[in-house]
């Protein structure tokens, strides 16, 4: 009799193991799936207003810098505007013959330093160079001596400032920006009226009647060793093209 009870405990386990799911555990189960559809949906949502947000903000930025951008040439149209109105009033302050010398004084060029303690100093030239009244000074000089403007701007320079003055004034105009295009061309001038003028056929000559060094002590003369290099170029360019 033990046998047919212990099969009839089995079978009751083995019924009880594979028995359907109940109901209430499909309802747990479905709730749950609910839940979390409902959780991802949240998120997808709050994840596209996030891009919504932004893609606005991005929009609303490159607006205002278009904006901006469209702002900036007004600007410097009022900028040039009020660039042109200074040259112009400079420019009614010279008589329209008015000596280079004369007109020099009268647009306060003369005022303006270019040396601190008997030292010529790079930023106070290019100041000097690169200033409005320096331009319409050399648009003057354009207008009164159409043949040899720069050669008449050296002379006034040189009667302000001195000659070696002016000759390491054009050296360290060069080396800057905003000064080095006028330099140049007071520095042909120069040379120019060192060579033909002057007679200086050598850089030596130079070196020691201009510059007021002594030749055998060059390499003491950082500028003034310079000044002679560039004017020994200039012999042999034009040597060399003659």
């Amino acid at each position: 009799m033990k046998y047919p009870y212990a099969v009839c405990l089995v079978f009751l386990l083995l019924f009880a193991y594979f028995a359907p799911v109940p109901a209430t555990r499909e309802l747990n189960l479905s709730a749950h799936t609910r839940s979390s559809t409902r959780v991802v949906d949240s998120v997808t949502t709050k994840r596209l207003l996030r891009a919504h947000i932004s893609g606005k903000e991005e929009g609303t930025e490159q607006e205002e810098q278009r904006g901006i951008s469209i702002n900036v040439p007004s600007l410097e149209k009022i900028s040039k505007i009020f660039t042109s109105s200074k040259t112009t009033e400079l420019k009614g302050k010279l008589m329209a013959d008015e000596a280079l010398d004369s007109a020099f004084e009268t647009l306060k060029l003369s005022n303006m330093r270019i040396s601190s303690h008997d030292f010529v100093e790079t930023k106070m030239v290019a100041k000097l160079l690169s200033s409005r009244n320096f331009k319409v000074w050399s648009q003057h000089a354009v207008k009164i001596n159409k043949e040899d403007p720069y050669g008449a701007m050296l002379t006034t320079l040189t009667n302000v400032f001195g000659e070696k003055n002016v000759a390491i004034m054009i050296l360290v105009g060069k080396l800057s920006r905003n000064s080095r295009d006028v330099a140049k061309k007071l520095e042909k001038a120069q040379f120019y009226k060192w060579y033909v003028v002057d007679k200086y056929k050598t850089a030596d000559e130079v070196f020691t009647n201009v510059l007021n060094a002594d030749r055998n002590t060059i390499h003491g003369y950082a500028r003034e060793k310079a000044i002679w290099g560039d004017y020994f170029k200039y012999i042999m360019d034009t040597v060399m093209k003659y």
